[in-house]
């Protein structure tokens, strides 16, 4: 809905820039229950975006990667009753989970030389998972995954802001390499009522994206006007008046 609401604005902007990029995201923090869940995770995301000029310097940035883990329930069927954890394959009890990040990013960019620019940007991301386990049937697998579907939406656990630190190489005049640093921070967990600590769910990411520019190279800056050649200066010294003629 909120996509729906925003795209008019969106395609009333000029879309300079195609990012198609990949990115690990570490979870920082995890904390099951004794007894549930693995290791903190490694998402391994494939995305792409779209850079909307503002200005020279100001853009927005819309964009979506795609991913997929394991999650397991610590719970019965009621979903104030548990919690989805993070989990491995071979738990037994947990369900494949096919998720998207969804951002909208706000940011500027600042040239430090004819190829290098340094810059940041903030916004909301918007985290999709469905459990859509298809191979592992056993009970506890198949009864979590209802409940994980109303856990990972209630309380607004899919909004993630974010930030990001962002290094762009401009390899040639349409080709250009980003790099970023990123930080996605559970505020869900000051309203939830889990009591868990804020680096649960905390999550940091490295992403390294090719940036396609749309339409070639930008157009050279208009040369500056040419003065007129200054006209020569006028002979104004008194000219002697002819000798008069002899008698």
């Amino acid at each position: 809905m909120l996509l729906l609401a925003i795209a008019p604005f969106l395609f009333a902007l000029s879309i300079t820039e195609i990012d198609v990029n990949v990115s690990p995201i570490f979870y920082i923090g995890s904390s099951p229950p004794a007894g549930y869940g693995g290791p903190s995770p490694i998402l391994q995301t494939f995305g792409a975006s779209l850079v909307l000029s503002l200005n020279d310097r100001w853009y927005l940035e819309p964009s979506i990667e795609f991913f997929g883990t394991y999650y397991e329930w610590t719970g019965g069927t009621d979903p104030s009753t548990g919690r989805a954890v993070p989990t491995t394959y071979d738990s037994g009890a947990g369900f494949f989970t096919v998720g998207s990040l969804i951002g909208l990013q706000v940011g500027a960019m600042f040239p430090v030389t004819s190829f290098l620019s340094l810059g940041g940007s903030v916004g909301p991301d918007f985290m999709v998972r469905f459990p859509l386990e298809l191979t592992n049937s056993s009970t506890l697998s198949v009864a979590g995954r209802g409940p994980a579907t109303s856990y990972f939406y209630s309380n607004l656990r899919f909004l993630l802001p974010e930030t990001r630190f962002i290094v762009r190489w401009q390899v040639v005049d349409a080709v250009g390499l980003v790099f970023s640093l990123r930080a996605l921070y559970p505020l869900f967990h000051l309203w939830d009522g889990e009591g868990l600590p804020f680096t649960d769910q905390f999550s940091a990411a490295f992403t390294i994206g090719f940036v396609i520019r749309v339409g070639g190279k930008p157009a050279a800056a208009a040369p500056a006007a040419t003065t007129p050649a200054a006209e020569p200066a006028l002979n104004t010294e008194p000219v002697p008046a002819p000798a008069p003629a002899s008698p």
